[in-house]
């Protein structure tokens, strides 16, 4: 009984050993406009939106994986805030027929 235990525990690690060493981790990167500093690694460069995106990693990081950061988000009260230079109003500030109408608050 000990024995096949310990034959299914030794199955289950080498199982689990294999799919561990087959999986490739994907790691992102953020895009920066230019070039930082030396001290946090070797920066090296793709064209990434039409932009030049340095970053620092492997060559042959996948394009997918970079990104250029999202603008964030700006609230004023918690409820209505700005975000991309939007205004976003709550159902009380600005109702359907203000809207229809074209008011503004």
């Amino acid at each position: 009984m000990i024995r096949e235990e310990a034959v299914a525990l030794a199955l289950v690690t080498a199982i689990l050993i294999v799919v561990l060493a087959t999986c490739t981790r994907a790691r992102a990167a953020d895009c920066q406009a230019k070039m930082g500093p030396p001290e946090l690694g070797f920066w090296r460069w793709r064209i990434v939106d039409g932009k030049m995106c340095w970053y620092v990693g492997n060559r042959t990081l996948d394009k997918s994986n970079l990104h250029w950061r999202r603008p964030e988000t700006l609230q004023d009260d918690g409820v209505s805030g700005t975000v991309l230079e939007r205004k976003f109003y709550s159902p009380e500030e600005m109702t359907f027929e203000k809207r229809w109408r074209g008011e503004q608050k």
